[in-house]
């Protein structure tokens, strides 16, 4: 069926795919530059191994190591970044507690700020002494304090610079998400989170799944609905649904390509390589990018011979 063992190694090579080594283990992912509605391929490494094709917004490895595919889709899952907050004055940054008929819900047990209180001096504080001293567990204890007397849409403001941290963005979208359980954005940031500290795909599928229902054009929810997925096979078919959904997501289809030669590597799937190759050409006729079309047309090269 094919020619040879050698031409499918080197096309393997060339498009960036490999067996995976771990039942969760996920192929390449490509990503799109943010701010840009360009796509480029230019060399990425995924572990030990150097692959040819990725979207140049790269991946970052976590602290839970491999499994940090998601990590391009951060801007998709969690709000835009902005610059820590300039400190703020000091009669505003000093919580006044007294006592409102909208914390109510808080019970009585526990004192309310002021209206007017602003958490993210508080929360910039609790982050510089974590990044010093190192110790997770101090942070989590005094955030789930620091989110329990806070009102959630202050949360969401004051956990913009920190979205890349999930040890922070866990504790807060928690509460957030206690106490919003119909708010599909709140969902998809923690499911993100959870999965970039491995909580793993089964629990990360179920919030996914849950903000898909609620909010169908959530974008971020359908791609950790698919990149939850375990099964090679299943996973492209995940993928498929999104390019459904989203037939503008170029992200979406470069996933669905580099899923489909994984399959087709894996299991020698006619059906997979045909539609990896014609995934692939598509996002060629849309590329404008020199450096981009390069890499798409010898990943392409490449795919054809295994039809020898």
């Amino acid at each position: 069926m094919y020619d040879g063992i050698k031409q499918r190694r080197d096309a393997c090579s060339a498009v960036g795919t490999v067996r995976a080594r771990t039942p969760h283990a996920l192929p390449t992912m490509l990503a799109l530059r943010r701010g840009s509605r360009r796509l480029e391929l230019v060399a990425q490494q995924r572990g030990t191994l150097k692959l040819l094709t990725k979207w140049p917004e790269g991946r970052r490895r976590g602290r839970a190591g491999g499994r940090q595919e998601y990590r391009h889709f951060s801007s998709l899952a969690q709000p835009s970044r902005f610059a820590r907050p300039a400190a703020i004055p000091r009669e505003h940054s000093s919580a006044k507690f007294v006592p409102s008929p909208y914390f109510s819900w808080m019970g009585s047990s526990v004192t309310p700020p002021s209206p007017f209180y602003n958490p993210s001096g508080e929360l910039a504080s609790l982050v510089d002494d974590y990044q010093r001293s190192g110790d997770v567990g101090v942070l989590l204890d005094r955030l789930k304090a620091l989110a329990k007397r806070t009102a959630p849409d202050l949360l969401k403001t004051a956990s913009q610079p920190y979205r890349d941290l999930p040890e922070v963005v866990i504790p807060l979208y928690e509460r957030i998400v206690a106490d919003a359980p119909n708010d599909a954005q709140a969902i998809v940031v923690l499911a993100n989170a959870y999965w970039l500290t491995g909580r793993g795909p089964d629990y990360v599928d179920q919030l996914a799944s849950r903000a898909k229902q609620i909010d169908p054009m959530n974008r971020g929810a359908w791609h950790l609905w698919a990149l939850a997925e375990s099964g090679l096979r299943k996973r492209v078919e995940r993928w498929q649904a999104v390019t459904k959904q989203f037939p503008g997501d170029q992200l979406a289809r470069a996933a669905l390509a580099d899923n489909a030669t994984s399959l087709a590597n894996d299991e020698e799937d006619p059906v997979a390589l045909k539609l990896a190759i014609s995934t692939y050409e598509g996002l060629l006729a849309e590329s404008t990018h020199t450096a981009q079309r390069m890499a798409l047309e010898q990943s392409l090269s490449a795919l054809r011979k295994w039809k020898h």
